[in-house]
């Protein structure tokens, strides 16, 4: 499922996570969080984010090919909480796993007994480029998948956010996938007219 998020959305949460002091993937994963809490009625939620995972491979920067490691975080979303304090709390739980991002996920998984069902990833704009004799191509949503119930993956296109959630059809069906993808953006955009008060 793909939907556009409108510039108003995109908009009102950069403002948002610029006021609270943290990154744009940051305020809407700490709302992802509430959504997924709401969803499920768990007060904690399991989710996991991609990681380069080059930091701590030694000249990866002069290695072709991909480093990227799944990080697991369990995030208590309490009602009576704001989204600020929400996504500073995620802040630093997310600047904590990718300092251990060395461990391979199946590990962290099979030695905690977590599995992360709800997935979320931010895929910001790269510029095209160009090379003499090699052809360089974006990597198309539609043909990737994973085996997450629901992933939820933000593109940048330009000054544009695309939202796609790619989902396990034996959890979840289109329509109810299209109808989560509407509610989450509108959640994220009212959630960021006032970060202060409760989720």
């Amino acid at each position: 499922v793909t939907l556009m998020a409108s510039p108003q959305m995109v908009a009102a949460t950069k403002a948002a996570a610029a006021r609270i002091g943290v990154t744009h993937f940051t305020f809407l994963y700490a709302v992802y969080a509430v959504f997924l809490s709401r969803m499920t009625g768990s007060d904690t939620v399991c989710t996991t984010f991609q990681s380069a995972g080059r930091r701590t491979i030694g000249a990866s920067e002069l290695v072709q090919g991909v480093f990227s490691n799944a990080l697991l975080m369990a995030t208590a979303v309490d009602e009576n909480e704001s989204i600020a304090a929400l996504a500073t709390r995620l802040k630093g739980d997310i600047r904590e796993a990718v300092a251990h991002e060395i461990f391979p996920y199946h590990h962290v998984s099979r030695r905690t007994g977590l599995r992360g069902r709800y997935a979320i990833n931010w895929f910001p704009y790269v510029p095209e480029v160009a090379y003499d004799d090699l052809e360089v191509r974006r990597l198309d949503m539609k043909d990737n998948q994973d085996d997450d119930d629901l992933n939820v993956r933000f593109t940048h296109v330009g000054e544009e956010i695309q939202l796609h959630i790619f989902y396990k059809a034996s959890a979840f069906g289109a329509a109810r996938v299209q109808g989560m993808a509407r509610t989450l953006l509108a959640l994220a955009e009212a959630l960021a007219e006032d970060v202060d008060r409760p989720t």
